[in-house]
C-alpha cells in the first residue's frame, strides 16, 4: 500500500494497509480514498478493491539506543456508508 510522509520539525509517515478481503471484482484494480478524522485526517490513498477497514501506523520513536525495537502506534479507519464516487474511511477512536 501506499504511504505518506511529511517533512519538517514533526516528520510523520503513515504505513497504510487494507485489513480485509477487497470486494470488487477485480481484486487488482487501484481506487482513491479519503481518510476522516484522526491522524491522518485528509489524508486521500489509493487502495486495492474497496476494504472496509484501514489500518494507519505512526512511528514511535524508542529511547533505547543502539536497541533494535521498533514501535508504532495504529490507528482504525472503517469505510463509511454512502454511495459516494470516492470512499471514505472515518477514524475509530474505539480500535484496535
Amino acid at each position: 500500500m501506499p504511504s505518506r510522509s511529511r517533512t519538517g520539525a514533526g516528520d510523520v509517515s503513515y504505513g497504510l494497509r487494507g485489513a480485509t478481503t477487497p470486494r470488487n471484482e477485480d481484486e487488482h484494480a487501484y481506487g482513491s480514498a479519503l481518510l476522516v478524522g484522526g491522524p491522518a485526517d485528509g489524508v486521500r490513498i489509493e487502495v486495492r478493491g474497496s476494504p472496509d477497514v484501514i489500518q494507519v501506523t505512526v512511528p514511535c520513536r524508542v529511547e533505547a539506543s543502539g536497541s533494535d525495537v521498533r514501535a508504532a502506534a495504529v490507528y482504525v479507519y472503517r469505510r463509511e456508508s454512502g454511495g459516494s464516487a470516492s470512499p471514505r474511511h472515518g477514524f475509530d477512536p474505539a480500535s484496535p
